[in-house]
């Protein structure tokens, strides 16, 4: 486990799972959050389409009590999974990479139901 200003992460080989905090230049606000969606969807396809994957699923979660953007891009045989969640005058990026089946699939998925703001 590393953690160093705005980063906690764990590694094991290739699968990482990771929170990175991010400083917005003005406070999030709830009613932004359709104008919030389609920015992030709009990163996340470009994201895809640099790494050469698939963008194969795009949803709005509930993590930490708040409304999230969530995506998975399929990299053949791995997944990424990012989360974006937005309060206040931070963003927080989840973020995981694993090997469908492995151990860090089942540790993203407790990331993703535990996360918590401080």
């Amino acid at each position: 486990m590393t953690r160093s200003g705005r980063l906690a992460e764990a590694r094991d080989g290739d699968s990482v799972v990771s929170v990175t905090r991010f400083k917005l230049a003005r406070p999030y606000k709830t009613a932004l959050f359709p104008k919030v969606a389609g920015e992030l969807d709009g990163v996340a396809s470009r994201l895809a389409r640099a790494e050469h994957a698939k963008l194969a699923k795009r949803e709005t979660v509930t993590l930490a009590g708040r409304r999230a953007r969530a995506y998975t891009i399929d990299r053949g045989g791995r997944e990424e999974r990012i989360a974006f969640v937005l309060a206040g005058r931070r963003e927080y990026q989840l973020f995981c990479r694993y090997a469908r089946g492995s151990r860090a699939e089942a540790a993203c998925s407790s990331l993703f139901s535990s996360f918590r703001l401080a």
